[in-house]
């Protein structure tokens, strides 16, 4: 990393390095894999309601073995990829990979809806995603693909009961894609979903969705500061992972100064805060590795907030709450899990995301005057790397594998 003084000095250092020429590069890519750490495997089930056969799968065991990928489509094997709680990662059969959000059946009844997910997670996630990659194409890891909806029994009753019932009815909407800067065609997309669930009678606080999303990487930043610090590095094989954490940080940063310069803050409430290392994710643009938002359902516009000045305060205490999280979850004495993690690259990479993030906003200032002063971070801190091929930071992970 290289600490500078000003925040123009890093506008200009970065610029001339392409970190923000690649923000609107077409390049979106499916690869083999959806991860480059291994997660626990899914045995995934199909229910059938009727003579319909819904698109999503549902998790039915999690079991032991791990994996980076699926070697063959789920419908052939009935297996999946762990993504957090309710999430289950699919192969497709023409190798791409999809996300179903709210498919974890046996962690969810009726009084408590923990595996599922409410419409507001699903259609308003979906739609966001489509919002947002219409402005930067490559913002979002992600492209929305289909809602289900799901009849919840009204009344308590036990599992079995609740899965039979679960069976009975369904509806489905595919969701149709929109390419970035179709503004009208997002708009018409988003009338049309709106107008089908307002005409579905199962759409009552008693039914809850399942969300479909194309991903092209699923892997979070703090499964790879844990991956990349589990082990006490020394030399050349240190230097190099400490480049790529402050690079992935700063780009990370980048990535929500994109968000705030498009007008939106990442939580409809500072309460709970979706602005944490979980929240982004790592994946191929182009061949280069990049950092991307996920997790989308509860974003806030600026055409909520009272004035421009109070949308920034907003978007600003995210980056706030962030450090709250981060120092909260890698701190050595709270989170053995980050035991290695070395309190000088913490605070760079910290740091570094800050310098992203305010170098977005300095450089949209001339669009946006209100942008020029709104953030500055106290130290200036910007990655060697201009980029880091996917392929050098795959031979990296080998290296530090074999140490």
């Amino acid at each position: 990393m290289v600490e500078l003084t000003t925040l123009t000095e890093a506008l200009e250092t970065t610029r001339e390095d392409m970190f923000l020429a690649r923000i609107n590069s077409p390049a979106r890519e499916t690869h083999e894999n959806p991860l480059f750490f291994p997660r626990k495997k899914l045995k995934m089930t199909k229910i059938r309601s009727g003579y319909w056969t819904p698109r999503a799968w549902f998790i039915q065991e999690r079991l032991d073995e791990k994996a980076t990928h699926l070697d063959r489509p789920t419908q052939a094997t009935h297996e999946g990829l762990t993504s957090g709680f309710r999430s289950a990662i699919i192969k497709n059969p023409d190798g791409t990979y999809t996300k179903l959000k709210g498919v974890s059946l046996k962690d969810a009844t009726p009084k408590y809806k923990t595996g599922l997910c409410s419409p507001s997670e699903a259609y308003a996630e979906l739609m966001n995603i489509n919002l947002l990659n219409c402005m930067f194409e490559n913002l979002i890891p992600a492209a929305p693909e289909f809602i289900e909806i799901y009849r919840n029994p009204p009344q308590p009753i036990n599992l079995k009961r609740f899965l039979n019932d679960f069976r009975k009815s369904a509806t489905r909407a595919s969701w149709n894609p929109v390419s970035p800067g179709e503004w009208d065609k997002l708009k018409i997309e988003g009338r049309r979903i709106e107008a089908y669930f307002s005409k579905t009678p199962l759409l009552k606080e008693n039914e809850y969705f399942v969300s479909g999303i194309r991903i092209t990487g699923d892997t979070r930043l703090d499964e790879t500061c844990y991956h990349l610090t589990k082990k006490e590095l020394s030399g050349r094989l240190k230097e190099k992972r400490d480049e790529i954490l402050t690079y992935l940080f700063f780009r990370a940063g980048v990535m929500k100064g994109i968000m705030t310069s498009c007008g939106a803050t990442w939580s409809d409430s500072l309460t709970i805060s979706n602005s944490h290392l979980g929240n982004f994710a790592i994946f191929s643009r182009g061949g280069i590795l990049e950092a991307g938002i996920v997790d989308v359902g509860s974003l806030k516009f600026i055409h909520n907030f009272p004035n421009v000045k109070e949308f920034l305060e907003f978007a600003n205490q995210e980056i706030d709450d962030f450090q709250y999280e981060f120092e909260k979850t890698a701190g050595l004495t709270v989170q053995t899990r980050y035991r290695h993690f070395p309190e000088e690259l913490k605070r760079d990479c910290l740091d570094s995301l800050k310098t992203g993030y305010g170098v977005v906003l300095l450089n949209e200032s001339k669009a946006n005057r209100d942008l020029l002063t709104s953030y500055t971070p106290q130290r200036i801190i910007v990655p060697k790397s201009a980029a880091i091929p996917i392929d050098e930071f795959k031979d990296f992970l080998k290296e530090m594998r074999a140490a």
